[in-house]
């Protein structure tokens, strides 16, 4: 099973999202469970990348397992960490209503956010 964790910031922001583990849908390279989490987070992270003002932190431990960590820097905007966390929301939470046996969705509340 993938196990998804979105952090939020209590204004809606990004601040961090993590997906480890294998769905177990298919076998690896046909698993359209794996592939659709993966294309969710790896497009957020391009997004990101994108943006100034924005600093990501990401770890890609091995395989299975991704995970980043924003940090907004003076001048960025929260609009695109709002959108990001919306679009990822719900596409995991999507993807988790069909799909409920291969992948838990999980969505948490920071503690802090320094704007």
């Amino acid at each position: 099973m993938i196990r998804a964790v979105l952090t939020r910031f209590e204004n809606g922001d990004l601040y961090s999202c993590a997906l480890s583990g294998h769905s177990g849908f298919a076998p690896a390279g046909q698993d359209i469970v794996c592939a659709a989490a993966s294309i969710l987070v790896r497009t957020a992270l391009d997004v990101l990348h994108a943006q100034s003002g924005i600093e990501l932190k990401t770890d890609i431990p091995g395989r299975g397992e991704l995970s980043f960590t924003v940090e907004k820097k003076e001048g960025g905007g929260s609009g695109i960490l709002s959108y990001t966390a919306d679009f990822l929301q719900s596409g995991l939470l999507s993807l988790q209503a069909d799909y409920p046996p291969y992948i838990s969705v999980c969505v948490n509340r920071a503690d802090v956010h320094d704007d």
